[in-house]
């Protein structure tokens, strides 16, 4: 027999006028009072086990009273039996059938949602995100990037303590990967679906963005009280049911609690991963549904943006450092030359950069990042040598009235070292930096044998030392912080 036959001739039976008020409770204390005789029939077979022969035929008879009332309940409603009986079933295999392999559904790639859309509009269905931290004024920072290029803006926890929060775009990640559906990370990489405004308007505005950030919220909210989901296989389907209640009206509506469920743990298996390294890469994988940590070590984390407050700092140091020398040695870095004085000085340098560089090993008089400092300020202080040279007097860095010579007075050391940006590190590896190092030094050699109007081309190749060898500077400053 169907459900809506059932229910339909169980009304028939029905002896009680269904009028409002307390008659119409009658269905909801009759489920209660069969559900007892239920529990009484089991009661009565584990206290006389076999000898309850009737048990089986009982246990029929209860459920039977109980499906009338339930039928009862349904049809005071106006509710149909057949679709209570649909819409349990779509939420139970949702939370369920669909996490294990072999069962109706297999987990597959990731939804399209974009698939009908140009490429560039359509999520990477493999991409590497890279996430870098660096604390300024005291407080952690996160950068994250795709291809290079900056995915939204740099986050801290926002919080009164360090939480962790500002790791949550991995969540954001996982939700991609598992999904198919994040506007936030479609907004980050820069692949709204503009030819379809009402799509853009809709899906991926400003409501469905929030409305992904509130769920992270309230995700990070139930991990905190979970030991960040450590150890849990499951979770409370109530968390489950809110957040398919807040994304009931986006396209991922038709995601299952499960499909959710397996986004959350994916999401936060990788967030544990990133902050316990403070970054690394996050390899997003779509067909896969899939995402994975790689850890990126110190070493290798040339690109790591570094803290301005920092830098600052650095900066500060290396003045210094700078007047300290210049008053203690005066013009001996100079005295000699080009050829026999100021040269030899930076290839002294890059000469223990080098060893350094091959072999690892720590300079015994003087650290890694000590010789990269001392390596910046030869080659600043050359470059105010040679425009001392320049019959074009003094360039745009320094004030029309720099005291002279030059290069004897800190101020225009600084008035140069200043305008370096030292908060990110090149693309090139150190090794390419040193070779290139030394083949401007080889070049400067060659024209010190021009004539007196190749200056010009002295300067600029000195200028392109100075920015190697803040390149440089930064790697050993990431690979050396607490120096």
């Amino acid at each position: 027999m169907e459900f809506d036959t059932y229910q339909d001739q169980a009304l028939e039976t029905e002896r009680v006028p269904n009028k409002n008020g307390p008659l119409e409770a009658l269905p909801f204390i009759g489920l209660a009072g069969e559900t007892g005789e239920l529990l009484n029939e089991y009661k009565k077979h584990l206290r006389e086990g076999a000898a309850h022969q009737r048990f089986r035929e009982r246990v029929a008879e209860e459920l039977g009273d109980i499906l009338w009332y339930l039928s009862n309940v349904a049809s005071k409603y106006r509710l149909r039996l057949s679709d209570i009986a649909d819409q349990n079933l779509t939420k139970t295999r949702g939370r369920w059938l669909d996490q294990t392999a072999g069962e109706r559904t297999l987990w597959g790639s990731a939804r399209q949602f974009d698939a009908t859309f140009p490429p560039n509009e359509q999520l990477p269905r493999q991409f590497v995100a890279r996430f870098f931290q660096y604390r300024h004024a005291n407080r952690a920072r996160i950068r994250v990037e795709v291809n290079g290029i900056v995915m939204g803006q740099e986050l801290t926890d926002n919080a009164h303590r360090e939480d962790g929060y500002r790791f949550h775009d991995v969540f954001h990640l996982a939700c991609a990967a598992v999904l198919g559906w994040s506007p936030v990370t479609r907004r980050n990489l820069r692949c709204k679906r503009r030819s379809d405004p009402h799509i853009d308007e809709v899906e991926d505005g400003g409501r469905a963005i929030v409305t992904e950030e509130g769920i992270s919220a309230l995700v990070f909210a139930y991990a905190s009280d979970h030991a960040a989901l450590k150890g849990l296989h499951t979770l409370d389907y109530d968390i489950l049911k809110a957040i398919k209640v807040m994304t009931a009206k986006f396209e991922v509506a038709v995601c299952s609690t499960s499909e959710w469920e397996k986004a959350i743990f994916e999401g936060y298996r990788v967030w544990d991963q990133v902050a316990a390294h403070e970054g690394g890469n996050v390899i997003v994988d779509l067909d896969q549904r899939s995402l994975q940590y790689q850890f990126v070590p110190a070493a290798a984390r040339e690109g790591e943006p570094l803290d301005p407050h920092s830098v600052a700092t650095l900066k500060t140091r290396i003045k210094a450092l700078h007047r300290e020398k210049d008053a203690a040695y005066s013009g001996a870095w100079k005295r000699r030359g080009e050829l026999m004085s100021i040269l030899p000085n930076i290839l002294r340098k890059v000469d223990r950069i080098e060893v350094y560089q091959t072999t690892g090993a720590k300079i015994a008089d003087e650290s890694v990042l000590d010789t990269a400092i001392d390596l910046l300020v030869y080659i600043l202080k050359y470059r105010l040598f040679l425009m001392e040279l320049s019959p074009a007097g003094s360039p745009g860095e320094l004030q029309p009235d720099a005291p002279i010579p030059l290069s004897d007075h800190p101020i225009n050391f600084d008035a140069l070292l200043d305008p370096i940006d030292l908060t990110r590190t090149s693309t090139l590896s150190l090794e390419n930096l040193t070779a290139r190092l030394l083949k401007i030094c080889e070049e400067l050699y060659q024209s010190l044998a021009a004539t007196p109007e190749d200056i010009a081309t002295r300067i600029a190749n000195a200028q392109l030392l100075i920015e190697i060898a803040a390149q440089i500077l930064r790697i050993m400053l990431v690979r050396s912080p607490a120096q």
